[in-house]
């Protein structure tokens, strides 16, 4: 709880310290279009569908229970359906940039480069969606600790690299890519810890 506290405390100061710095770094017209990307690519969580609070609960349950071929079919499964989803998300992601763009962008030399960023913006929400599986792998070995520590982790490389990349002259397509990278990272290393707590998982298709 406390390592949540401090995540939440140390995640608003970077926010008010960072606001006036891309202010300033990158105008207040990239910056708009970076706030107004940043809300069209989290409309994607809606695609959810609540499934998440349901894999967590089950999966939870049946650790707990020591049922883990039960747990391994919530797992797989959901697997499944949240690759299913994250390809949608990509999907979605090409559908705004080629379609979509023209309706919320006035100018035309903003196009290409919000056409770029929805798209990588996208594609690295997508990868976190298939790591949605696992959250009930956590809940069962109360490993909380470790997931607010990478986050923490996340949100200050995050802040430290974007500074890094403006102040170097780059712009917006760098500062996703950071993120991007980053996201990975952290989705990569979450899915890993999972699979280290609980050995009994089975990447099998007959738990589908």
């Amino acid at each position: 709880a406390t390592l949540r506290v401090i995540k939440t405390f140390v995640g608003i100061i970077i926010g008010f310290v960072m606001m006036p710095f891309l202010l300033n770094g990158l105008g207040t017209h990239l910056y708009g279009l970076w706030i107004t990307i940043g809300s069209v690519v989290a409309s994607y969580y809606l695609l959810d569908l609540g499934f998440s609070q349901a894999v967590t609960r089950y999966v939870a349950r049946y650790i707990h229970q020591k049922d883990y071929d039960g747990a391994n079919r919530i797992i797989i499964t959901s697997l499944v359906i949240y690759s299913i989803l994250g390809l949608v998300v990509v999907l979605c992601s090409f559908i705004a940039a080629n379609f979509g763009v023209n309706h919320f962008v006035e100018s035309v030399d903003d196009i290409e480069l919000v056409k770029i960023l929805l798209i990588i913006s996208g594609i690295s929400l997508a990868f976190e969606f298939p790591a949605k599986a696992f959250p009930g792998v956590i809940s069962a070995y109360m490993r909380f600790d470790t997931i607010a520590i990478v986050g923490l982790l996340k949100t200050i490389a995050d802040a430290l690299l974007i500074y890094f990349v403006i102040t170097s002259g780059y712009g917006l397509i760098a500062m996703s890519l950071v993120v991007f990278a980053t996201s990975i990272l952290s989705t990569l290393f979450y899915v890993f810890y999972c699979t280290r707590l609980f050995k009994e998982l089975q990447f099998s298709t007959r738990f589908f």
